[in-house]
């Protein structure tokens, strides 16, 4: 939290005032006439910048535990943000501790509801560890989020 509190300022010159809260949720007031689409934009644009390709790097390096070091430092900071919470999983996966992965997708889910990116992540990881009522669970629950009958 403190670490986003000292850099969201630096991301866009537009945004006019900014609180992050406990919960790691970060609120952002826009200047007049700034759309909201081109802030989101432009957080995604500085994330990928900044933490994309260090982490991209590592991974080529075959580093995943240190990838993960720092997606784990950035998951603390910002629980709620799914980009950091789907390549935290991706990580997990890629070294094979999926039941950290399962841990951290329950957890997400818990704060954000189903979301269907993290149940389709979830799906992967029950795949993965050959867990049929898993499968079928998180199955059903992307059909009830997405109302399907």
């Amino acid at each position: 939290m403190a670490y986003f509190n000292s850099v969201i300022g630096n991301i866009d010159s537009h945004y006019a005032d900014y609180t992050v809260e406990p919960s790691g949720r970060i609120n952002i007031t826009l200047e007049p006439g700034y759309t909201s689409s081109s802030a989101l934009q432009s957080f995604s644009d500085w994330y990928k910048l900044v933490y994309g390709d260090s982490i991209a790097y590592l991974k080529k390096q075959g580093d995943i535990d240190q990838a993960r070091v720092i997606m784990e430092g950035l998951w603390k900071e910002a629980p709620s943000s799914i980009h950091v919470v789907l390549e935290l999983v991706r990580l997990n996966m890629d070294s094979g501790t999926f039941m950290e992965a399962r841990s951290l997708i329950q957890q997400s889910l818990i704060m954000r509801g189903d979301d269907d990116l993290l149940l389709e992540r979830s799906l992967r990881v029950e795949e993965r560890l050959g867990n049929l009522s898993g499968i079928l669970h998180v199955i059903s629950s992307l059909m009830r989020s997405r109302k399907c009958t």
